[in-house]
C-alpha cells in the first residue's frame, strides 16, 4: 500500500499530538521530582534534570518541523532579501559562533521584494543551517542575483560535500549521513521551493563542499511570485521534484 499526501498529513497530526503529549508528561514529571528530591540529590545528579527536559523541548522542535514539511505553511508578509538573509546571518551567527559567513547580493538582490516572505525565508534557513552544520568551523558563501524573471540564491558551504551519486537523495525526507540528524532540513526547503514555482538544485562546490542554488520566478516591479499554495509532498513527490 503506497502512502498519499493525506495519509502522510493524517500521519503526521497523530505523531505530533502523541509526541506532544509524551514529552509534556515527562517534563511534568521531571519537574515534580526535581521539587521533591532537591534535597536529596548530589549536584551531579541534578545536572539529569535539565538534561531531560532539554531532550523534551527537542521534541516540541521536531514537531514543528514536520509540520514544515506535511503542512500547509503561513505566506508571511512582504520583507525585502536583503533584510531576511541579514536576520538569517545574525540568527546563525549566535547559534554557531564559530562560523563564518560571506555574503555577496548584487544591488538587484538584496533590493527585491518577497511578497510572501516566510517561505523563502523558511527555506533559505533550513539550508544555511545544513551549510553550517557541514562545517561549523569553516566559511559558508551566499551570493544572489536577481532579473526580470527570476532571484537566484547560491549557498556554498565548505564541508566534506557529497558524492555526486547520492546528490538527488539529499533532498529526500530522512535521508542523512550524520549521526543525531534527522535529515528533513533541504526536503523542507525543496517542497518549500518547488511550491513557489521555483527550483532547489545541489552540486558538488569548485574545492570541496556542496553547493545549493535556488531559483525563484519574479513577477512584475521585482516582486517575487510566493502566492502559489504550498502543499505537501510524499517521499516520492519529492524524488520528482
Amino acid at each position: 500500500m503506497k502512502l498519499d499526501d493525506s495519509d502522510l498529513r493524517r500521519l503526521n497530526k497523530v505523531l505530533r499530538h502523541r509526541l506532544r503529549n509524551f514529552a509534556s508528561g515527562i517534563q511534568n514529571a521531571v519537574k515534580l521530582l526535581s521539587s521533591e528530591l532537591d534535597e536529596r540529590l548530589s549536584p551531579q545528579e541534578r545536572e539529569y534534570f535539565p538534561l531531560i527536559l532539554n531532550e523534551c523541548r527537542q521534541v516540541g522542535v521536531l514537531t514543528d518541523r514536520l509540520n514544515l514539511l506535511f503542512e500547509d505553511v503561513p505566506p508571511g508578509h512582504k520583507a525585502g532579501l536583503g533584510d531576511i538573509v541579514a536576520a538569517e546571518v545574525s540568527r546563525l551567527h549566535g547559534e554557531f559562533p564559530t562560523a563564518s559567513f560571506r555574503v555577496e547580493l548584487t544591488p538587484e538582490a538584496e533590493a527585491a521584494i518577497l511578497s510572501t516572505s516566510q517561505h523563502v525565508e523558511t527555506a533559505l534557513g533550513e539550508i544555511l543551517v545544513n551549510a553550517v552544520e557541514a562545517n561549523p568551523a569553516g566559511t559558508v558563501h551566499l551570493s544572489g542575483d536577481a532579473s526580470a524573471e527570476a532571484l537566484h540564491v547560491q549557498v556554498a558551504d565548505s564541508g566534506q560535500g557529497v558524492p555526486p551519486e547520492e546528490l538527488e537523495k539529499i533532498f529526500l525526507p530522512f535521508y542523512t549521513t550524520r549521526a543525531r540528524h534527522i535529515g528533513i532540513g533541504l526536503s523542507i526547503a525543496k517542497r518549500l521551493v518547488s511550491g513557489l514555482g521555483g527550483a532547489l538544485q545541489a552540486a558538488c562546490g569548485a574545492d570541496a563542499g556542496l553547493r545549493l542554488e535556488m531559483t525563484i520566478p519574479c513577477t512584475a516591479a521585482g516582486e517575487i511570485a510566493t502566492d502559489q499554495a504550498v502543499y505537501g509532498l510524499s517521499a516520492e513527490g519529492m524524488k520528482q521534484a
